[in-house]
C-alpha cells in the first residue's frame, strides 16, 4: 500500500525541462513587492504590532514578554502571553532580525520576508525538480499570483498576512511535501515539526493539520491492511510526535522561565483565552452561518489556496507514480481535501459556540446561610436583638455627602459586630437601591472576579435579590468578570455583612463580587466597572478585617498604620504600606490586613471617581471584646463620601425622565411657537457639562440623529441637538408635526473622548469611536455594533468609508487618530 512504497520514488520522475528563471521569476516579483509594503508602511497593527514587541523584548533580552500600558503610562510585562495569536516561528525570526539591524518600524516585517521568501524559494525548487511542464508551471503562477492579488482585494488588511498566515500556509505546503517525499518514520516526524512551526506561525492553522490527519485517517482505515493496530496507524502516531515536540520544548523553556505556580497561572489564561474565543450569542442562526462562512474564507482565505496549490503541486507529481490514484481524477482529490478542511473548520465553530459560557446561566436559585449557627445566631429572634443592640449603641456621625464606600468587618458577630454597627449606622434608613459587595475569598485560590449566580441569598433575616440587570452589566470574560457561584457557597465575609443590610435598608438589590488572587488589569477593570455603574442609588461596601494573631499592642500599632493608608484614599501609598508592614516580620503578625485585594480595588474605584473624602467611624480588635490579649484580630469601620463630581454616569430614573422629557418638550413647544423654550431642569446632573446625541426613530426605524460633543450644560445641549436632528439630519426631510406624536426618543450622554494607540483595545458595545484624519472626520455610537452585529474589523471599516470617507483600512494609518467615548443611552418606552 501507500505507505510501503519505496522511500526513493522520485527518482522516477523525469529530468526537469523547464528554466528556473521561469520558477523564480514570480516568487523574487511577489518577495520585492512585499518588501515594498514593509519599507513604505512598516508593519499593521493589532496582533502584528504585538508581535513586533514580542519580538523586541526578546532581542533585548527582557524576555518572550508583551507589554501592557494603562492611562497613567505604567508598563507591566506579560510573559508567554496566551492571548497573543502567533506563535515563536513568527516571533523568534523577528527578533534574530531586530537584534542584528536595531528596532526599526521595518524589521519585524523584513523578518517575515526573509522566513517566508525562503519557504517559498524551498517551494520553488520543488516544483523545479518534480519536473512540471511548462504549462502545468504556467498555470500554477497563474492561480498563485491570480489568488495573491484576490487575497489582497478581499479585505484591506490581507497584505500583512506575510507576518503570519502565508509563512504558515507555506509551511504546511512542505510539510506535505516532505510527507510524501519519502515514507519513513523520519519523514513522518519531519513533517509533523513542520506542521507544528506553521501551526506556530498562526494557531488558526493548526486546523489544516487536523484536516491533514482525518485524511490519512480515512485513507488508512479504507485501504490498510495490516491488523495491528500500531502498524495500521503508524504514520499519524509519527506526525503527531513530530507535531509536538516544538511544542513541548517551548512549555519546557517557558516553564524555565515562569517557575511551577506561573506556569500553571499561565495554563489556566491560556484555558479561560479558550473560552472566551466565541461567537456573538445574540446574533440569529443565520448570521452566525453567515458570520461563520466569512470568517472561513476571511482567515482560511489566507492559506487555503495556497494549501490547495501545493497539494495539486504535491499529488499531481505522485499521482504519476502510483497506479492507484490514476483512475481517481486528481481535482476530485484536491477537492477531497479541501472539503476535509472546511468539514474542521465548522465543527471548530460549532464547538466554540457550544462552549461559550452563558452569563446569566444560574447553578443555585437561593443561595442559603453558610455561617448561621457559628458567625451570628441562627435563630431569628435571637440575630435580631443582638443586631438591634450593636446598632442602638452606634453612634450617627452628621455626614456632608452620602457614603459611596463603606468598610467594615466580617468576624463573628460577638467579636466585631459592634464595629460593624458604627458603619451601618451611617446609611440607616438612606435610599440606597444597589449595594455592591467586595471581598476576598478565603477558601478559594482564582485569578478572575466572581459574581454570584443565585437570584436570592437567604438569611435567619429573609431573603434579598440580587440586582441581575447590575450583574449583566459587570459580567465581561475578557475582563475576567465571570459568573461563579462556587466561592460564595462557604464564604462568610459578604453574608456576615447582608444580616446588617437587612436592617439598617429597605427594598435594595445586592451584587455579591468576590476576589482571590487578581492580576493587576482586574484591579483596573473592576474598580472601572464600578464607577460605570455608580450612581446616587449605590454604594460600594467592602469586607475586610485588618491584623490577624498579634499580640494587643503589636495589632494597635499595625492597624493604626493600615487605616492611615486607607484613609489616604490612595492605592499605590496603600499597597507600599502593606508589603512594609508584613515584611518586619512582628512577632504573631499572620497579613496585616485579609481583604487587602478588596481594598485594593475599592482604592481604585475612589481614586477613578476623583477622590472622595474619608473617615474612620471607629476602631477596636478582638483583645477589646474577648480579654485575649495574646493573639487578636484587628477591626475597623471605614467611610468615604462626597458629591459624585461630574460623574456622566450618575444618571439615576429620575434625572433619565427629566431628560427625556424636556427633549420632547422642546420638540412640541416648537412646532407650536416656533422658538426654544427655556426648560430648567429639576436635577443637579442635567446642569453637569456633556456631550449628547439625540436620535430619532419612528416606527422602529431611524427618522433622525445628530450629536455635538462639545461640552455644554446638559439641558440646553439637549434642546438644541433635539431639534437639529429633527430638521437639519441631510439624510431625513424635516420632521413634521404630524410625525411627532409617532416619534420615540433616545438620548445618548457622552463621556470625553480619549485618544488610543491600538484598535485591538476598542470594546464592540461599549466604546463609541471617533476617526479622524486628513481634514475628515466620522463617528460612530455604540449602539451600531450592537444593532448590526458587526466584527471589530467591519465596525471600524465601515466608519472609515461610510462616516469619514476614507480607505476602509485607515485606522491602521499611524495619520489618523481614533478616539473611543462611552455613553448613557436611555429611550422613551
Amino acid at each position: 500500500m501507500i505507505f510501503s512504497t519505496p522511500s526513493n520514488y522520485f527518482m522516477k520522475l523525469k529530468q526537469p525541462v523547464i528554466n528556473r528563471f521561469f520558477v523564480y521569476l514570480p516568487i523574487v516579483v511577489y518577495i520585492l513587492f512585499n518588501l515594498g509594503l514593509v519599507f513604505s508602511r512598516g508593519i499593521c497593527c493589532a496582533d502584528d504590532s504585538q508581535n513586533a514587541e514580542i519580538a523586541k523584548n526578546v532581542a533585548t533580552g527582557v524576555g518572550y514578554a508583551s507589554t501592557i500600558q494603562d492611562l497613567k503610562s505604567e508598563y507591566n510585562l506579560v510573559f508567554f502571553d496566551p492571548g497573543v495569536g502567533d506563535g515563536f516561528t513568527v516571533i523568534i525570526p523577528a527578533s534574530i532580525i531586530i537584534f542584528f539591524m536595531g528596532n526599526n518600524y521595518w524589521t519585524p516585517g523584513l523578518a517575515m520576508v526573509l522566513e517566508w521568501g525562503f519557504v517559498l524559494i524551498l517551494m520553488g525548487e520543488v516544483i523545479y525538480r518534480r519536473g512540471l511542464e511548462k504549462r502545468e508551471l504556467f498555470m500554477f503562477w497563474a492561480v498563485f499570483l491570480g489568488l495573491c492579488i484576490f487575497i489582497m482585494g478581499w479585505h484591506f488588511e490581507q497584505w500583512y498576512a506575510l507576518l503570519g498566515e502565508v509563512p504558515g500556509g507555506l509551511l504546511i505546503a512542505l510539510a506535505i511535501f516532505v510527507y510524501f517525499d519519502n515514507f519513513s518514520k523520519k519523514n513522518y516526524i519531519l513533517s509533523g515539526m513542520v506542521f507544528s512551526f506553521a501551526a506556530n506561525a498562526k494557531f488558526s492553522l493548526a486546523l489544516a493539520f487536523f484536516s491533514f490527519l482525518l485524511f490519512l485517517l480515512a485513507f488508512q482505515i479504507r485501504n490498510s491492511k495490516d491488523d495491528k493496530f500500531f502498524k495500521k496507524f503508524e504514520p499519524i502516531f509519527y506526525l503527531l510526535i513530530g507535531f509536538i515536540i516544538p511544542f513541548l520544548v517551548f512549555e519546557v523553556w517557558k516553564f524555565s522561565i515562569l517557575g511551577l505556580n506561573g506556569y500553571l497561572e499561565n495554563l489556566q489564561e491560556f484555558r479561560t483565552y479558550l473560552s472566551e474565543y466565541g461567537i456573538n450569542k445574540n446574533l440569529t442562526l443565520l448570521n452566525r452561518l453567515h458570520n461563520g462562512i466569512v470568517t472561513i474564507v476571511d482567515r482560511f482565505g489566507i492559506y487555503l489556496p495556497l494549501l490547495a496549490i501545493f497539494y495539486f503541486v504535491n499529488l499531481l507529481s505522485f499521482l504519476k507514480i502510483n497506479d492507484y490514484f490514476v483512475k481517481y481524477s486528481y481535482f476530485s482529490f484536491l477537492f477531497i481535501i479541501i472539503v476535509f478542511t472546511l468539514i474542521v473548520s465548522f465543527c471548530f465553530i460549532i464547538l466554540k459556540e457550544k462552549n461559550e459560557k452563558k452569563p446569566m446561566e444560574k447553578k443555585l436559585i437561593i443561595r442559603k446561610s453558610a455561617v448561621a449557627g457559628s458567625f451570628y445566631p441562627k435563630e431569628k429572634d435571637v440575630l435580631l436583638k443582638k443586631i438591634d443592640h450593636f446598632l442602638t449603641e452606634a453612634k450617627k456621625i452628621d455626614l456632608p455627602y452620602n457614603l459611596r464606600v463603606l468598610i467594615v468587618p466580617h468576624a463573628g458577630i460577638d467579636y466585631s459586630g459592634q464595629v460593624a454597627a458604627l458603619g451601618f449606622k451611617q446609611i440607616q434608613k438612606k435610599n440606597y437601591k444597589k449595594i455592591i459587595l467586595l471581598g476576598a475569598s478565603h477558601h478559594f485560590y482564582f485569578d478572575y472576579a466572581a459574581i454570584s449566580s443565585s437570584s436570592f441569598w437567604e438569611t435567619p433575616l429573609g431573603k434579598v435579590k440580587i440586582d441581575e440587570d447590575l450583574r449583566q452589566k459587570f459580567f465581561d470574560k475578557k475582563e475576567k468578570i465571570i459568573i461563579d457561584e462556587n466561592p460564595h457557597l462557604v464564604e462568610h465575609d459578604l453574608e456576615v455583612e447582608l444580616i446588617f443590610l437587612q436592617r439598617v435598608l429597605k427594598e435594595f438589590k445586592i451584587l455579591p463580587i468576590l476576589v482571590s488572587h487578581p492580576w493587576e488589569e482586574l484591579v483596573k477593570n473592576l474598580a472601572k466597572k464600578i464607577a460605570q455603574n455608580f450612581d446616587e442609588e449605590t454604594l460600594l461596601i467592602v469586607s475586610t478585617d485588618l491584623s490577624h494573631y498579634p499580640p494587643y499592642q503589636i495589632a494597635n500599632q499595625v492597624d493604626k498604620a493600615t487605616i492611615d493608608a486607607i484613609l489616604t484614599g490612595k492605592r499605590r501609598e496603600f499597597e507600599e504600606k502593606i508589603k512594609t508592614l508584613e515584611s518586619k516580620n512582628l512577632h504573631g503578625l499572620d497579613t496585616a490586613i485579609c481583604g487587602y485585594e478588596a481594598i485594593r480595588i475599592a482604592l481604585a474605584f475612589n481614586e477613578q471617581m476623583g477622590g472622595f473624602a474619608s473617615r474612620l467611624f471607629f476602631y477596636q480588635n478582638s483583645g477589646d471584646t474577648s480579654g485575649n490579649l495574646a493573639a487578636v484580630v484587628g477591626y475597623a469601620s471605614i467611610g468615604f463620601y462626597g458629591i459624585l463630581k461630574n460623574n456622566w454616569l450618575s444618571f439615576d430614573d429620575k434625572t433619565k425622565k427629566e431628560a427625556l422629557f424636556i427633549a420632547r418638550k422642546t420638540l412640541v413647544d416648537y412646532f407650536e411657537k416656533n422658538k426654544i423654550t427655556p426648560l430648567p431642569p429639576q436635577s443637579s446632573h442635567l446642569f453637569q457639562k456633556a456631550g449628547v446625541f439625540v436620535t430619532l426613530r419612528k416606527n422602529g426605524k431611524l427618522r433622525g440623529c445628530i450629536g455635538e460633543f462639545e461640552p455644554k450644560p446638559l439641558f440646553t445641549q439637549l434642546q438644541e441637538v433635539v431639534l437639529k436632528s429633527a430638521f437639519f439630519d441631510p439624510r431625513f426631510s424635516p420632521l413634521t408635526k404630524e410625525e411627532v406624536a409617532e416619534i420615540k426618543i433616545e438620548i445618548s450622554i457622552l463621556s470625553s473622548p480619549k485618544k488610543i494607540n491600538d484598535w485591538k483595545k476598542i470594546k464592540l458595545g461599549k466604546h463609541g469611536v471617533i476617526v479622524e484624519g486628513y481634514g475628515r472626520k466620522g463617528v460612530f455610537l455604540p449602539q451600531v455594533a450592537q444593532e448590526t452585529g458587526w466584527s471589530l474589523e467591519e465596525f471600524l471599516s465601515h466608519l472609515c468609508v461610510k462616516k469619514a470617507g476614507l480607505s476602509p483600512d485607515c485606522y491602521c494609518d499611524p495619520e489618523v487618530s481614533l478616539l473611543v467615548f462611552e455613553v448613557i443611552s436611555f429611550a422613551e418606552k
